[in-house]
C-alpha cells in the first residue's frame, strides 16, 4: 500500500472510497491523507484467494505456477491522461519498482466494443523492499 500511497500523492491519483449510503466513490489521495473519516473508507483491494490462484493456475496456465501473476493488486484512478502519466513517470522512475509489463487498452487501435468501452492502463510490477526481501515476495510480480 505503501506505494500506491507514494504514487497516488504524486500524481493526484484517486482512491475508491465508500460512502455513508454503501456506495463507492473516488477521493483523491491528497484529500484522503488529511481526514481520519476517509481513511477509515478507502477500500484497498483484497489478495487473490488461494482458491482462485489453484483455479488460475490449472484453468489458464497449464499448471505453471510461475506465470501467476496479480495475487496482490490495487488501482489508482485518474480524472486526466497528465494525472495518469504522472503516476506512471512515478512508478518508471522508482528506484524499488521495476516494470514488467504494460496492458494499454487507453491505446487508439485498442478494441473498446469487447469491454463495452472500459478503458485503462494495466502495469505488472514488482517491488523489492526490505519488507519485500524479508517476505520473499521481492519476485513476485503484482
Amino acid at each position: 500500500r505503501d506505494k500506491v500511497k507514494e504514487w497516488a500523492m504524486a500524481s493526484g491519483g484517486m482512491l475508491q472510497v465508500a460512502t455513508d449510503n454503501g456506495q463507492r466513490d473516488f477521493e483523491r489521495w491528497d484529500t484522503i491523507v488529511g481526514d481520519v473519516q476517509l481513511l477509515e473508507k478507502v477500500q484497498w483491494a483484497h489478495l487473490k484467494t488461494a482458491k482462485r490462484a489453484v483455479e488460475k493456475v490449472y484453468r489458464s496456465y497449464d499448471c505453471d505456477v510461475s506465470r501467476l501473476l496479480d495475487c496482490c493488486r490495487q488501482s489508482i484512478y485518474f480524472e486526466d491522461l497528465g494525472s495518469l502519466l504522472a503516476a506512471f513517470r512515478a512508478m518508471s522512475t522508482d528506484a524499488e519498482a521495476q516494470i514488467m509489463r504494460v496492458n494499454n487498452k487507453l491505446r487508439y487501435d485498442y478494441p473498446s466494443d469487447i469491454s463495452a468501452g472500459y478503458r485503462d492502463l494495466m502495469v505488472n510490477l514488482r517491488i523489492d523492499t526490505a519488507d519485500t526481501r524479508r517476505l520473499f515476495l521481492d519476485t513476485h510480480i503484482c
